[in-house]
């Protein structure tokens, strides 16, 4: 998992979704569908995203110890 902390306007979101695209990950937030579209408009296709609740859902579903 990775963390970014940086003050307003530093390129934050921009540094994790390349991050999730060149690690095949999933970003999990709160509104995917509007960080989805904001990965395209940075050019950024082929990203998972995955909002908080499903993300842990599917946790506990899969009965995934932490």
């Amino acid at each position: 998992m990775y963390r970014i902390i940086d003050g307003r306007g530093t390129g934050k979101t921009s540094r994790l979704l390349l991050l999730a695209k060149e690690n095949n990950g999933m970003v999990v937030c709160a509104y995917p569908e509007r960080m989805k579209e904001k990965a395209h408009n940075y050019g950024l296709v082929g990203i998972d995203f995955i909002s908080y609740s499903d993300f842990i859902k599917g946790i506990v579903e899969n009965n995934v110890k932490m």
